[in-house]
């Protein structure tokens, strides 16, 4: 049986192509991946298509819950930073009526990550559009985080994330400020980045958090697998406790 140490289940919009690879590529033995997609999502953050997306959410937990699901993520950074800071946990409350798995989503993930590694100051890399950017630093900022620099790529559209290489991650990591940083942040579920955290945290000399190593480390944290993943970053080298 696949799964029998444990099966994620991950709740991603319908046009991320990324985060079930890039995931799937990385899991220890004994562990899968099921995902399920949220239907009406397009990739634009209007709030129209959110609504559309949090519409289809019930549906998704529950086939999620027949699976018989380990632990269950909501996988979309971007729906967090949209509806701000208060909706995690409302929509994990929710979530929690209906599924029998511990349930989280990416963003208290990535949060919980950076605080396992101590990043209080903190340098930001996304992918996200000059739209989507001004909510970056006021959420890490309501989190307790000091935001001390931050790019992003300012493409035009979201669908667009999913086709950049881990280069792309690489490289725009690498042309952040960190002269005041703790460690590095990387968001976003559709963008490529754990084959570039080893090499950034080498080349940098600092902790390297991205979204979907986060979900990677919590989904197996939370139940209660200590497994060290190679090449994957300090994060994943972490043994002992659960995501806070």
């Amino acid at each position: 049986m696949y799964g029998w140490r444990l099966k994620i289940g991950v709740i991603a919009p319908a046009n991320n192509a990324v985060i079930e690879p890039e995931l799937n590529r990385r899991l220890p033995e004994g562990v899968s991946l099921l995902a399920t997609k949220l239907q009406g999502s397009t990739g634009e953050m209007a709030e129209g298509n959110i609504q559309a997306m949090e519409a289809t959410t019930e549906r998704a937990v529950r086939m999620l819950d027949v699976a018989e699901v380990g632990v269950m993520v909501y996988a979309c950074m971007g729906t967090a930073l949209v509806k701000g800071v208060a909706w995690s946990d409302t929509l994990r409350r929710e979530m929690e009526q209906i599924t029998r798995a511990p349930v989280t989503t990416a963003a208290q993930l990535t949060m919980a990550g950076l605080r396992r590694m101590k990043v209080r100051r903190v340098a930001i890399a996304t992918p996200y559009p000059p739209m989507l950017q001004p909510l970056v630093a006021p959420y890490f900022e309501a989190h307790g985080f000091e935001v001390v620099s931050e790019t992003h790529l300012g493409v035009s559209n979201v669908r667009q994330v999913g086709t950049f290489g881990p280069e792309a991650a690489y490289r725009l990591a690498r042309s952040l400020d960190l002269s005041r940083a703790d460690g590095v942040c990387i968001l976003a579920t559709d963008f490529r980045t754990l084959e570039a955290v080893e090499w950034l945290e080498r080349d940098l000399g600092k902790p390297v958090v991205t979204t979907n190593q986060a979900i990677l480390w919590g989904a197996l944290r939370t139940a209660g697998l200590e497994d060290v993943i190679p090449e994957c970053g300090r994060l994943m080298r972490e043994r002992g406790g659960r995501p806070e």
